[in-house]
């Protein structure tokens, strides 16, 4: 895993500027092909996982390994219904390391809803 970030996203529009700060670590691809892989993904099934936590993530040609960024919002934002999210693991990596990416997600979804883990 190639990226570990963190910073405070203050609205819901922000969430939006993941792309940009991934694609200052992440030169193969622009910041709009990321923008629209996890925005493609994000429309298959939200990625929240409850406890305001959400695991937004896509696989990008032209990547050249995995990253990971955590990011945080000052307060829980709206995402997709109900859901009030603030804390946002994000991850994209090359469809040709997808058995990385799949089991980096189970992980990472057990950990989230961990009681207290996050506090």
């Amino acid at each position: 895993m190639g990226l570990w970030l963190s910073l405070i996203l203050k609205t819901a529009f922000a969430l939006i500027g993941l792309s940009w700060y991934l694609g200052e670590v992440i030169p193969e691809v622009s910041e709009k092909e990321l923008e629209t892989a996890l925005w493609e993904r994000e429309k298959i099934q939200n990625t929240g996982v409850g406890e305001g936590v959400a695991l937004p993530h896509a696989t990008v040609s032209g990547i050249k390994r995995s990253f990971l960024g955590v990011f945080t919002t000052s307060e829980r934002v709206s995402y997709g219904g109900d859901e009030q999210i603030d804390v946002f693991f994000v991850m994209v990596g090359p469809p040709e390391e997808r058995q990385t990416h799949l089991a980096l997600l189970s992980k990472l979804a057990k950990m989230a809803i961990t009681p207290d883990i996050l506090v």
